[in-house]
């Protein structure tokens, strides 16, 4: 059997109310499209859209005033650290976190070996 879907919309004050009942997913989606760009949901009047699955686990979610929030997306975030060796910048995407020591990788041994220096890719 598919797996079905409802859609809820929440109300300022506390109230929700179920919008689709147990439909496949391109129809929740469809829904929950409509209710995050409805005009209740641009002037506040709609505050959290989600949808559901049969086991009631929320798929996705949004909130007025923020988004999407479930699922998460993408960090786009950028971070630098500097090479504890030689002291070049290194750029890290997303939520990573360098193990430390923090080394480029010319100055990593692990690395070191494989890299000469045309395809050394951290930036200066």
């Amino acid at each position: 059997m598919d797996e079905r879907f409802s859609v809820w919309q929440f109300f300022p004050d506390g109230s929700y109310e179920k919008v689709r009942d147990h439909v496949p997913a391109d129809e929740a989606f469809k829904g929950f499209k409509h209710y995050t760009t409805s005009v209740g949901a641009r002037i506040g009047t709609t505050v959290r859209v989600i949808i559901t699955d049969s086991g009631d686990q929320i798929n996705a979610e949004w909130k007025h005033g923020e988004g999407i929030v479930f699922p998460p997306a993408p960090s786009t975030r950028t971070k630098e650290y500097q090479c504890q060796d030689c002291g070049i910048r290194i750029v890290v995407e997303g939520d990573l976190v360098p193990a430390e020591p923090i080394l480029c990788q010319r100055c990593d041994p692990a690395f070191a070996s494989l890299l000469d220096n045309k395809h050394h890719r951290v930036q200066r």
